[in-house]
Parts: C-alpha cells; structure tokens; sequence
C-alpha cells in the first residue's frame, strides 16, 4: 500500500491559511483572496501526481496561476508546510525591483502570491508519510504573471513585515525531486554533575571574520559562473552548490532562507537543463544580495 497521502483540508485549516495569504497580500496592497474548491480540487491533483512519479514541474495549465513547493525531513503537520511555502514564495520579494517590474524566474513565486488581480486560489499537498517528502500546490485565479501588467498588479509593500519564526533548521522548499537528506537532530549533553560551572557565552563571530566568510562564499560563486560557462558536469556543479550552501549555514546571514532556496532553485535548473543564462542570472542575484555584507 502507497504511503503517500493527499488530504482535504479542514475549515480550520482553510481559515488559517487564507489568513496567512491574504496576511502577505495585505502587505502590498493587494486585496484579499477567497479559497476556492474547485481550484483546491485541481491543485491536490497535481501535487498527488508529482509525489507519486517523482516529478517537480508546472503543470501547464492556462486556467490558472501556479506556485510549487518541495519540502523533505520536516514533519507531515499539513499547515506547517503550506505555511513555510508561503513564506518561501514571498520571501522572494528581497530580490524583486519595484522600480524595473516585470517577471523573472527568481520572483515568479512572489508576484503571483500578491498579484492584484487575482481573486481566487486554492492550495493542494501530498505527502510520503516514509519519507516526508511533500509537495505543495498552489493555483491563482485569474491567473498572475501577465507579461506588460505588473506595474499594476505588483506594488511596493507598505510596511516591513515581522519576521516569520523558523522552526530549527529553518526549512527552505526546494525543487529538487531528488532525496533530500533528513535534518540531523544537534546532540544534547548529558547533564554535568552539580555543582554546574557558569556557562561560557558562545563568542559571536567579529564583523571581520563574518567579512571574510562572505568574500569567500561571492568567490566561490563566481567560481560556480565560470564552471557553468564551461560546462563542467552536473553532478560536480550541484556538489560546488552543496559546498556553498554549507558555507552559509556557518554564517549568520538574516537572510539564509531566502539565499539558501535561490541555490537550490540554481540546483532544479541545472538538473533540467534550463538556458545557461537562467542559471548565470540567478547566481549574480544571489551574489548580489550577498554583497552587502562584504
């Protein structure tokens, strides 16, 4: 018997993450979206077919607009997960140039989360409860991302949101349908013999060793640009992306998720062979958002 599971949601979970949509919205002027059942019908469909084939692509559908999401390791609690979708999609607006509007691979999710003209949505997952993999389907109608329209539909926000609490570790969706390895829990020690000497505050690194880490990391990237310029292999580009996301976890970039999400879509492009310039293009975002700690 399969251990993958499609739920229908609860009107409890329908009502808190139609909150949760209409909360990111509301910070950018957009009005609120109602859940929708029919479209909720169609995005389950979905997320159940790319769990079970092991896929991770759009549908291609024209009826409406379409966010994914990749999730392994982190539990099956359904809301938990769409949530931490949500706040992936919008955390993309770090990188979203409200002065030059239009689409790009790196803000799609983003724009059509808080596309204005959109009214309805609905949301889908289906989970391995083996592996905790999930998948995470959210549809938009009318459909966003309209080419020429989004001076109007995606507007500056008007306030700064609160940051979002991140479970530990922070869970970043990703693209990639291959196994992710599961979060390794930090070993607690055993408690010491009283009496217990005071602790020793952990020393937060100086402003210039953090200085130094993220001259290295852009280093390392453009490494990566070249590497992909000549067409080094996909496996030894994916393991350099690995290198590079290890590297930013021992750092304290407040940023992580959002940069930690960009390399693993860099890691979704390689692997399907998107245009050279899509990955070129989302690395110089990335060193971009990198370069104003150096």
């Amino acid at each position: 018997m399969s251990s993958n599971t499609t739920s229908d949601l609860s009107v409890d979970q329908i009502n808190q993450i139609v909150a949760y949509v209409n909360k990111y919205r509301a910070m950018n002027q957009a009005p609120p979206m109602v859940f929708n059942n029919s479209i909720s019908s169609f995005s389950k469909q979905w997320s159940n077919y790319l769990l079970t084939n092991n896929l991770f692509q759009h549908s291609g559908t024209q009826l409406y607009g379409e966010n994914l999401a990749f999730f392994q390791g982190y539990g099956t609690d359904i809301v938990t997960l769409i949530k931490l979708s949500i706040d992936a999609w919008y955390n993309e607006i770090s990188v979203y140039d409200f002065k030059n509007p239009g689409f790009s691979e790196a803000t799609g999710h983003f724009t059509c989360l808080v596309w204005i003209s959109s009214t309805d949505f609905g949301i889908g997952i289906s989970i391995d409860n083996k592996t905790q993999k999930a998948i995470i389907s959210m549809n938009t109608s009318p459909p966003g991302n309209v080419i020429g329209n989004f001076q109007q539909n995606v507007l500056p926000s008007v306030s700064v949101p609160s940051p979002v609490p991140s479970p530990v570790p922070s869970p970043v969706p990703s693209p990639v349908p291959s196994p992710v390895p599961s979060p390794v829990p930090i070993p607690v020690p055993s408690p010491l013999p009283s009496p217990v000497p005071s602790p020793v505050p952990t020393p937060v690194p100086s402003p210039i060793t953090q200085k130094s880490q993220f001259t290295q990391i852009i280093s390392y990237l453009n490494n990566i640009i070249y590497w992909v310029k000549i067409r080094k292999p996909t496996n030894f580009l994916i393991l350099q992306i690995n290198n590079v996301i290890n590297m930013l976890l021992s750092t304290n970039y407040e940023n992580i998720n959002n940069v930690v999400y960009s390399l693993q879509m860099v890691t979704f492009y390689i692997q399907t062979r998107h245009p050279t310039a899509y990955v070129i293009n989302l690395l110089n975002n990335i060193i971009s958002q990198i370069s104003v700690y150096v």
